[in-house]
């Protein structure tokens, strides 16, 4: 699973985001999310509606015996817990923008994966009149690869920031693959100044 979302009391507030509930995500990775409130009853239903689903096909949880007993105390209690996010520390990787957040709605084409994410991406893609700017961990399909290519190729400027170090070693090579037909291809890539794992 590696969708991020969070719906409160039925899509009173809707959050979509690529934010773990991790040290790494607080703390060290550059992450995104928009939280979408009741104004966008459509969003929250679609989103419920993908959760749903997952969840119907889901297996209860069971905690192994690895855990010590305070551990397992914590997980087994049903009281309110404190959590304590610290403030952001100035290190490589902790990117802060000093930017607020933003409180406005406009026209939303919310999809999800794997059902409609690839065709909607590429049909996004195609729309593409003069720039495109596009931050993510990496680009292993070679469709998109392709397709960011073209784009380039057309006179479209496109900026491409990807994740210095992917730790699956058939991503890496994917990756890396794309990466430098991009780049043979006349593109300029960027990668970030990180050792962190994501998650």
């Amino acid at each position: 699973m590696h969708s991020k979302v969070i719906v409160i009391d039925r899509g009173t507030k809707t959050s979509i985001s690529s934010v773990n509930f991790s040290k790494t995500s607080f703390m060290y990775n550059r992450e995104a999310g928009v939280v979408i409130d009741s104004r966008c009853e459509a969003v929250a239903e679609f989103v419920l509606g993908v959760f749903d689903a997952d969840w119907a096909q889901a297996m209860d949880y069971v905690p192994t015996d690895t855990y010590s007993s305070s551990q397992m105390a914590y997980i087994n209690s049903s009281a309110t817990l404190p959590v304590n996010v610290p403030p952001p520390r100035n290190i490589n990787g902790a990117y802060v923008t000093g930017l607020k957040t933003i409180d406005s709605v406009s026209i939303i084409n919310l999809y999800t994966s794997p059902d409609f994410a690839l065709g909607t991406l590429q049909e996004s893609l195609g729309s593409v009149q003069s720039s495109l700017r596009l931050m993510i961990y990496q680009v292993t399909d070679d469709g998109l690869c392709d397709s960011l290519l073209n784009l380039s190729q057309s006179g479209i400027n496109v900026t491409l920031l990807v994740s210095r170090h992917i730790f699956d070693y058939s991503d890496w090579k994917a990756a890396q693959d794309c990466y430098k037909k991009l780049i043979n291809g006349g593109m300029y890539i960027q990668s970030m100044p990180t050792d962190r794992k994501s998650g």
